[in-house]
């Protein structure tokens, strides 16, 4: 007997849950340190439970600056739910909530349980709180619980915001004649003359420039962000930061060698000694990807150490 033809199969695809949370740690130390906290609940929590529940988790992590909010924007109009995480009282996450309550479209609200209250009387909506210690031995039933949530929360939680708020009109969406390639230069022009205008206030001299707290952060954070998406290890990613940070010559760094321990050595220019800003600056860049490394003068007197 010939069997079926697979061509002629159909697959019906999961609903998707788009994921609004925090992607940084403001403070590691109320989650034990861990720079990476809610991606790990991302991953740990969040992405099992949502499977559980028969959805498709979708990332709030994109693949660069400007496609960030874009894909965002779309998330939020487009998914069948939204997981929003308020955990922090991030502003980030209450703007996507509100973007999403105002198209009157099903929301599963969660928050941590350092969150200890919020900024209005949400009490009335159905939310869930979760462990924020993450411990092995609590994980699954925190993801049961969790799966639980997120099946009664489907048709109903946008509606009771709704009762609540006493909204009445849904939010319509724009006619938008431009492309999204030209939306997205505008914005990016209106940034870089924003900047322009901005850049005396922050560069009043070349020193100020070089050494600027502000830029050179923004410069190791954006790097830092794209590596991870591009999946970079702590090694590739740390590199990453210093090429970038050669190529701007915004910290007067004259070249890197990695010892055999692992350990770096980065080399300044010309002697130059370091200053508050410089220091604070390395010690972001630490703090951020973890990789121990000196900094030196060209002669090779050791400035300081981070381990």
């Amino acid at each position: 007997m010939a069997g079926k033809d697979e061509s002629t199969k159909t697959y019906k695809s999961k609903p998707t849950c788009f994921m609004a949370m925090p992607i940084s740690v403001v403070d590691p130390s109320k989650y034990r340190d861990d720079q990476e906290h809610f991606e790990h609940v991302m991953k740990w929590l969040f992405e099992p439970a949502i499977e559980a529940a028969g959805f498709e988790p979708i990332s709030p992590i994109g693949t660069g600056a400007d496609i960030i909010h874009a894909g965002i924007v779309e998330q939020l109009q487009t998914a069948d739910l939204v997981l929003a995480d308020i955990s922090t009282l991030n502003a980030n996450v209450f703007f996507e909530l509100g973007i999403r309550i105002s198209l009157d479209r099903p929301v599963c609200m969660v928050m941590d349980d350092l969150v200890k209250s919020i900024p209005f009387d949400m009490n009335a909506v159905n939310h869930h709180k979760y462990k924020s210690t993450l411990l092995r031995w609590e994980i699954d039933n925190e993801i049961t619980k969790l799966t639980k949530h997120i099946k009664a929360s489907v048709g109903s939680t946008s509606k009771s915001m709704w009762k609540i708020l006493g909204m009445k009109t849904k939010a319509q969406e724009p006619n938008v004649t431009e492309s999204p390639t030209d939306a997205k230069l505008s914005v990016l022009l209106d940034e870089i003359r924003q900047l322009r205008e901005e850049a005396p206030s922050y560069m009043r001299s070349l020193e100020d420039a070089s050494s600027s707290i502000f830029t050179v952060v923004y410069v190791i954070d954006q790097v830092y962000m794209q590596a991870k998406i591009d999946g970079f290890s702590k090694v590739q990613t740390f590199e990453a930061i210093l090429i970038r940070l050669q190529q701007i010559d915004m910290m007067h760094i004259a070249y890197y060698r990695r010892l055999k321990n692992g350990h770096y050595i980065v080399t300044l220019q010309n002697d130059i000694r370091l200053g508050n800003n410089m220091a604070e600056n390395f010690a972001h860049l630490f703090c951020k990807v973890g990789i121990p490394f000196d900094v030196v003068t060209s002669s090779g007197e050791k400035l300081v150490n981070f381990a």
